[in-house]
């Protein structure tokens, strides 16, 4: 299973798969659900992506990446004949369970902030054109972990830190 494709040669070769008139036939479905899997477990296309790019509802792209698994774990040998030549062009190990594996799960934490931070907060949004406070929120999580994560910082440094905070 080396051998290299692209997220290109995925979308190409669906593109190809796709016929004029919608069709239900277990052939065409077995081999676009396959590639279909690829993208989203694979290459971390969103539901909403694939269905641009191939004109088919997101609804039925939800369910086309799960229907691999699914046949997959029950052996199913109608599945492995219909996209036998997919499997070796396009190699990949289908998961086996349909949790998400992009992103993983987002959580929310509730922190409460003065005004003088949320003032603070909103020029930086306007400063640097961010859409919302929740993506700015982030974006200065991130770059201070970041900054956290490359440079040394001391006990004292936080402390001191939390002191100003404090008060």
């Amino acid at each position: 299973m080396s051998q290299q494709y692209s997220m290109l040669d995925v979308v190409q070769e669906l593109r190809k798969l796709v016929p004029s008139k919608a069709t239900r036939k277990r052939v065409y479905l077995d081999r676009r659900n396959y590639l279909i899997c690829i993208l989203h477990y694979k290459f971390k296309c969103s539901e909403e992506y694939i269905a641009s790019n191939l004109d088919i509802k997101r609804c039925s792209v939800s369910h086309s990446k799960r229907q691999p698994i699914y046949l997959v774990k029950s052996g199913d040998p109608l599945f492995e004949q219909n996209t036998i030549h997919l499997q070796k062009k396009y190699p990949f190990d289908v998961p086996d369970n349909d949790m998400p594996i992009a992103k993983g799960r987002e959580r929310t934490k509730t922190i409460f902030l003065d005004a003088a931070t949320l003032n603070r907060i909103q020029l930086f949004r306007e400063k640097y054109h961010v859409d919302n406070n929740r993506s700015a929120l982030r974006l200065l999580i991130d770059l201070g972990l970041d900054r956290v994560e490359k440079e040394s910082i001391t006990f004292e440094v936080l402390w001191d830190t939390k002191k100003k905070i404090d008060k």
